[in-house]
């Protein structure tokens, strides 16, 4: 540990009253050791209503940098009540995880510089445009559409772009197991 780590774990040590024995003190010296803001330990510290299980998960979702303000940590989340989801805290995480991913995978993109490429341009054919359309809708990111658009790719070339994404995308899905954890 640094000495910055060791000053700030004295600080917090201090600020939330915690000794040596105490089993927060643990959850501060991982937060340390995985590189944590202050301010980050502090938001999982700070939650003087939950049980040490509940700021254990707050901590793991700082270091895998998910929000954890109000919607990781609903009750909501639980159904009926928070005790359901505290006796299966993997499947807790799991939920949070796949929340958190569904969530950031599925914002709607945009694609506006390529809509304002295909309405400047008068160079591309129907059948471009429609396999432009195409890799939007499959996913594809739009700086990638973009090249496609602005190399004057023939359509073929953007169908099978499109899909090797595709092929890629499902590689990836295949590789990832049902759950983030092994039960």
């Amino acid at each position: 540990m640094t000495e910055q780590q060791i000053e700030m774990a004295k600080k917090l040590m201090m600020e939330y009253g915690l000794s040596a024995e105490s089993p927060e003190n643990t959850l501060l010296y991982l937060g340390l050791g995985y590189g944590l803001s202050e301010d980050a330990i502090r938001s999982y510290l700070g939650r003087k209503e939950d049980s040490l299980l509940e700021k254990h998960l707050c901590m793991i979702c700082r270091i895998l940098g998910m929000d954890v303000s109000n919607r990781d940590m609903d009750k909501n989340m639980a159904g009926q009540s928070g005790k359901q989801m505290l006796s299966d805290p993997v499947g807790r995480l799991d939920a949070i995880m796949r929340e958190h991913y569904k969530s950031s995978g599925s914002k709607e993109k945009s694609y506006g510089q390529i809509m304002e490429f295909i309405l400047n341009d008068s160079g591309l054919s129907a059948a471009q445009i429609e396999q432009l359309r195409l890799a939007a809708q499959a996913g594809v990111p739009e700086d990638e559409v973009l090249k496609m658009a602005k190399g004057r790719k023939e359509p073929m070339e953007i169908k099978r772009c499109v899909e090797f994404f595709q092929m890629v995308q499902q590689e990836d899905t295949k590789k990832v197991k049902h759950s983030f954890f092994i039960k």
